[in-house]
């Protein structure tokens, strides 16, 4: 068994090669605040500087101009119509800023961190904030986004101006921003229950930035948890379409593979990869999603490695964004390859004596590359032993279902396999 001479190499083979470190990514949301329900709200300045955490307030600059020589828009719908109302003046990337000032009650909801280096893309942090029952993304700086990762859930005095960033409503804060004690309730209406197919329907209208980026709307979503494909990203099901949902890291370690809950979240687009930003949860006992029929779903085929998105090149790239709505299927030998002595499980669509020495080599063999975290980093026998994928290596043609990850800046393509799906198709002739 050939199996068994990896194992061999596993140990020796650290010592043979010296491969160059090329690091994978990670992967890497209307009843208005008004103005007399701000003043009834206590606030406590705190500086930026500050090295505790966001216990009343964040400060990080404030206008030369004297509050009373400005007028402030207090309702968020307003500054929604107001923002929308740009649309004839975004710039070359679609962006437009104005000079109508914003000072509202606001609770934080999620973070986004948009890739942009673009000039005149506007920046790259966004607090997703509302007032109960509408919604706006917020454009900050870097400080003030970081000091905001333990506050979500509460609420803050927002000042700034109204702008408009690829079709989205938004505030450019001015960096001015203080924590206050008022307790924004949720409205039902703030996340409209949506299928997956409405949310794709959604994505596909959005404009993205030239990075493929953006934040949309707010929905709730039925769906049945079916993996954790890494820390900060889990795979969901309705019945027909699945859905990649990202959060702070182990945010679904409460959830349980196989059950059903209702995700509040924040449609998004990060790389074309359309997904949802979570918010909360809520398990829903009542409904029950069908289990996955094998012979209802199209292959994944090799050919995908001609399916790609460039950057800057102010296009949208339907073909690699549908990769991401339906599960598939993947035929093919499991393999290995070697990166700074350790093993990284592969599928290709040939069968080989040897396993790969670079990732180089693999990807011009238009591999799969699996992202599970059992088939990557094996760094020792046990490691291998562990892994799912290594019953099956050399031994025989198998079958799986998947869904594309990403495709790696390396270029070349992830996939993530449901591990229980795992299964021969033919067995190798000797």
């Amino acid at each position: 068994m050939r199996k068994n001479r990896l194992l061999i190499c596993a140990l020796i083979l650290p010592f043979l090669f010296s491969c160059a470190r090329n690091e994978e990514p990670s992967v890497s949301s209307n009843n208005s605040v008004t103005s007399s329900s701000m003043s009834s709200s206590s606030s406590t300045p705190l500086s930026v500087e500050s090295s505790s955490s966001l216990s009343s307030s964040i400060l990080s600059s404030e206008s030369s101009s004297s509050s009373s020589e400005k007028v402030y828009i207090t309702d968020l719908q307003l500054v929604r119509e107001k923002a929308y109302a740009l649309k004839d003046k975004v710039n070359e990337v679609n962006v437009a800023e104005s000079n109508e000032y914003v000072k509202i009650n606001l609770r934080l909801l999620a973070r986004f961190d948009m890739i942009t280096t673009k000039k005149g893309m506007g920046d790259r942090y966004k607090l997703l904030m509302t007032d109960g029952s509408s919604y706006i993304y917020v454009k900050t700086n870097p400080t003030i986004y970081s000091k905001m990762e333990n506050n979500v859930g509460k609420t803050f005095t927002i000042c700034g101006t109204v702008s408009l960033y690829c079709g989205e409503p938004e505030i450019t804060h001015d960096g001015e921003m203080n924590m206050v004690t008022q307790d924004i309730k949720l409205e039902d209406s703030l996340f409209p229950k949506k299928s997956l197919l409405d949310v794709y329907n959604i994505t596909d209208a959005m404009t993205y930035n030239s990075k493929g980026c953006n934040g949309g709307e707010l929905v709730t979503i039925s769906v049945k948890y079916l993996a954790k494909m890494d820390n900060s990203v889990n795979l969901f099901y309705d019945g027909n379409n699945i859905i990649q949902v990202h959060g702070k890291s182990n945010f679904a370690s409460s959830m349980k593979i196989g059950s059903v809950y209702d995700i509040q979240g924040a449609v998004n687009v990060f790389n074309f990869r359309p997904g949802l930003e979570f918010i909360s949860a809520k398990a829903n006992n009542e409904l029950t999603i069908a289990e996955i029929d094998k012979s209802k779903l199209d292959k994944l085929d090799y050919s995908i490695y001609s399916t790609y998105y460039q950057v800057d090149k102010d296009a949208k790239y339907p073909e690699y964004s549908n990769l991401f709505k339906t599960l598939k299927v993947v035929e093919g030998y499991v393999d290995y390859y070697i990166k700074d002595g350790k093993y990284y499980t592969v599928i290709t669509s040939e069968n080989k004596e040897e396993v790969y020495g670079t990732y180089q080599n693999a990807r011009d063999a238009k591999a799969f590359f699996l992202k599970n975290d059992c088939a990557t980093n094996l760094a020792s026998i046990k490691d291998i032993e562990n892994n799912v994928f290594d019953e099956y290596y050399a031994d025989a043609k198998v079958t799986m279902i998947v869904t594309p990850y990403l495709w790696n800046t390396q270029k070349y393509w992830q996939i993530y396999a449901l591990e229980d799906t795992l299964s021969f198709v033919e067995e190798v002739v000797q």
